[in-house]
Formats: C-alpha cells, sequence, structure tokens
C-alpha cells in the first residue's frame, strides 16, 4: 500500500505529496498533483525552493476564521 511521501520543505510543516493513496478499487491519486501540509504561516517563498517548484496553485485552508486571523497563510506565488 502505498502511503504519502514527505516533500523536503524548509519552512512548511508536515509537507507531503498525497500521490499513491488510493480513491476506490482502481483509482489512485496521481503524484505531484495534491498534497497536504501543516499551515503555511511560515512559508518563505524565496528561502523554499522546493515549496515554489511543486506549482502549487489552489490552497484550501481548513482553519477556522480565527485561525487564519491570528496566523494568516502566507501563499506561494501564483496560489
Amino acid at each position: 500500500m502505498q502511503t504519502a511521501r514527505t516533500v523536503p520543505a524548509a519552512t512548511v510543516v508536515n509537507l507531503r505529496d498525497l500521490g499513491g493513496i488510493a480513491l476506490g478499487r482502481d483509482h489512485r491519486v496521481r503524484q505531484g498533483v495534491l498534497f497536504r501540509s501543516g499551515q503555511l504561516s511560515d512559508l518563505d517563498p524565496g528561502r523554499d525552493r522546493a515549496v515554489a517548484a511543486l506549482g502549487i496553485r489552489t490552497v484550501v485552508d481548513l482553519r477556522t476564521a480565527d485561525e487564519r486571523q491570528w496566523s494568516p497563510d502566507r501563499l506561494p506565488d501564483r496560489a
């Protein structure tokens, strides 16, 4: 069984590529398409080349409104 792979990010906590995760009996998430991480408030796109190279365009923040206000995300370029 394939599990999420860690992406070596310098400023993002627990960044993982979910490629290989089963979606059903015969389907899996493609590698390099879906990522999950801890919060992005400490992201430094200039220093964190691993994150910049992923080409992330959409970010879904599941934190509460208060959490987002207290510690806003710093998004990758083009996200």
